[in-house]
């Protein structure tokens, strides 16, 4: 940047410090039909950005509408804001997230997808990477297989699966708890998110995306900036965070 403008970086440095970028995407487009992908992403434990970004489905690009400083993330935060949004653009036909307890209940209203990619991430924080066993194995297969199988080929692979391993599921051990309870965890997460992560295919007409990667791309994209520049001071790193997510 230095190189680019032909200036030192105290100057750089003192246009960071006078800086005061507080517009958002919202207000320079008329409405129009779009999908809103919604997330949160942290910066060194210390404070998140809430950010709603939208694909037109109509222009086919990608655009963040929204971004809102954050201690932590909020099922009400996210309906507040999808509220607000609907007041300026009236036309928001689907949503994807991630899973967060209730929160696509909220939602009922619309179609809402849950991103594939974070229903993976939670069965493998349950059944490892790697599973050692055979049923977790066959179960870790059968959560791959929901990125290109349809919906009631994984369902019925899902009852076939809980069918031939429902004795070996009910074991206890002598306290009364069940021996495998991080595989029943997976197994009910499965059978209880599946139909939400086919929200696309219900509605193909609406080009409802599967995952929510085009958010997570500009998250990873901003955090590997920030980590260069780590030197910024922390009014700096905010401004320059602000003014990333407006024009991604």
């Amino acid at each position: 940047m230095r190189q680019a403008y032909s200036v030192s970086m105290q100057t750089i440095w003192g246009w960071m410090n006078t800086t005061i970028f507080e517009e958002y995407y919202y207000d320079k487009t008329a409405p129009q039909k779009i999908i809103l992908l919604m997330d949160t992403t942290y910066f060194w434990r210390e404070y998140g950005y809430m950010i709603f970004r939208a694909w037109f489905p109509d222009l086919r690009k990608w655009k963040n509408l929204l971004r809102y400083k954050v201690l932590y993330e909020t099922n009400k935060k996210y309906r507040e804001w999808y509220e607000f949004l609907v007041e300026k653009w009236r036309e928001i036909c689907g949503i994807v997230c991630d899973w967060r307890q209730w929160l696509l209940w909220w939602f009922w209203d619309i179609p809402t997808q849950m991103c594939v990619y974070h229903m993976k991430q939670i069965i493998t924080r349950y059944l490892t990477k790697k599973p050692k066993l055979e049923q977790n194995k066959s179960l870790k297969n059968i959560a791959d297989c929901i990125w290109d199988q349809s919906e009631n080929d994984v369902r019925f692979a899902l009852e076939v699966w809980n069918k031939e391993n429902k004795i070996w599921l009910s074991e206890k051990n002598v306290a009364w708890n069940y021996i495998h309870g991080k595989t029943r965890k997976a197994y009910r997460s499965i059978k209880k998110k599946l139909s939400w992560c086919y929200t696309f295919v219900r509605h193909r007409m609406l080009w409802i995306p599967k995952t929510n990667n085009s958010l997570e791309s500009i998250n990873s994209h901003l955090k590997t900036k920030l980590w260069i520049h780590r030197w910024l001071k922390e009014k700096n790193k905010d401004t320059f965070t602000r003014y990333y997510l407006y024009i991604s």
